[in-house]
């Protein structure tokens, strides 16, 4: 996008609220919010929330992916893929 003097206008970071209505100890709604920020060098998600509870990791996964699917899109951003990968400890001998 372009402004009328020519100068170039870019979506420079993305939020997104996530919402469920609770679960079975906390019956209060919940949410977390996703977002990017820049360090001046590379974008980096920040997630925020007092509390998020998910009934197995690929819900969390899910919410993730979907994330990222809006971010790629509006700003060209994608998370890599060792980030979500658990580090395992070596065994020795």
């Amino acid at each position: 996008m372009t402004s009328k003097d020519g100068d170039r206008i870019q979506l420079a970071s993305i939020s997104v609220t996530f919402e469920n209505n609770g679960d079975c100890v906390d019956t209060e709604p919940q949410s977390i919010t996703l977002r990017t920020e820049n360090n001046g060098i590379a974008n980096f998600v920040v997630m925020e929330t007092s509390r998020w509870s998910a009934s197995d990791i690929d819900s969390l996964v899910a919410m993730i992916r979907r994330f990222e699917a809006i971010a790629d899109k509006f700003i060209g951003y994608s998370i890599q893929e060792e980030t979500l990968e658990p580090k395992t400890k070596k065994k020795k001998g």
